[in-house]
């Protein structure tokens, strides 16, 4: 099979978005409300254009959707500080490779990423009742703190904001 993990470039963009699209559709038929609003085709324009927008492509097609940020947790001021953390964010896995570790993959991916640009550490938010917490635990990532978040749209969700260390003699093993 393969496999290729990259920043995507503009030709790529619509296709990401389909995929993410498709992860969103089935989220909201399932009623998980991991994302109450789909992220438009304008957001991932403009993540492309920052160099945040990744995919993992297997034979050729996307499985797999992601962001990588550098930015400041809006919402974690008071645990993390101010300046600016990597952050992954959006990770939305097609359907079709469910259960293939593809989005294991991905992480780790992410993770060489973040290590390439001289980061020690990566954080996460994510829903903290159902089975996220958990699946970021076993990949390594800890819980610093947890409490309530209410968004622009007004919903308020348990949320959990996790730090993994990245060990700087760990190979990297995202593709270039």
């Amino acid at each position: 099979m393969n496999a290729s993990f990259h920043k995507i470039n503009i030709e790529e963009v619509s296709a990401a978005h389909s995929a993410y699209m498709g992860v969103y559709e089935w989220l909201n038929a399932k009623g998980v409300r991991q994302w109450l609003r789909a992220l438009s085709p304008e957001t991932f324009v403009e993540r492309q254009r920052d160099g945040q927008l990744f995919a993992l492509y297997l034979d050729d097609r996307v499985a797999a959707v992601v962001t990588i940020a550098f930015e400041a947790g809006t919402y974690w001021l008071e645990t993390i500080g101010h300046e600016g953390r990597w952050w992954v964010k959006s990770l939305a896995v097609v359907r079709a490779w469910r259960g293939a570790g593809v989005g294991k993959r991905v992480m780790r991916e992410c993770e060489g990423v973040v290590r390439d640009a001289g980061a020690n550490e990566i954080f996460l938010d994510c829903v903290a009742t159902g089975f996220l917490q958990p699946y970021y635990a076993g990949l390594g990532y800890e819980a610093l703190a947890h409490k309530d978040i209410t968004y622009p749209s007004g919903y308020t969700f348990p949320m959990v904001l996790m730090r993994k260390g990245l060990n700087d003699d760990i190979p990297t093993r995202h593709a270039r």
